[in-house]
């Protein structure tokens, strides 16, 4: 986990899944952002890890540099699905943002 890892939080309605974003992570070159899902089973929290991942589009980590990914998260309400938004994403040069969307399979 980074050094803003639970920035931003989302949980699932049975409160056994849990989405955090860490927007100041630098895994792709500075606050190119990062997010993680843990999962609850039994007693213990499982990290949902990116092979663990289903993924819809591109990688867990921001794209590049300044990009905030995990500035917003949530979670379906089965826990399914997982939205990451990245606020300062640059497309051709532009400041938009992006939001990415994961299908998270079993831990």
């Amino acid at each position: 986990m980074g050094p803003r890892s639970g920035y931003v939080v989302s949980i699932s309605d049975d409160g056994r899944t849990i989405g955090m974003g860490d927007p100041g992570r630098a895994g792709n070159g500075k606050a190119s952002g990062h997010a993680h899902v843990y999962r609850y089973h039994g007693s213990m929290w499982h990290h949902s890890h990116t092979d663990k991942w289903k993924i819809v589009e591109g990688d867990v980590l921001g794209m590049a540099a300044g990009d905030a990914f995990g500035h917003t998260v949530a979670l379906s309400r089965n826990s399914r699905r997982f939205a990451v938004g990245a606020p300062y994403n640059r497309n051709q040069g532009f400041e938009h943002g992006r939001v990415r969307i994961f299908d998270i399979e079993d831990v």
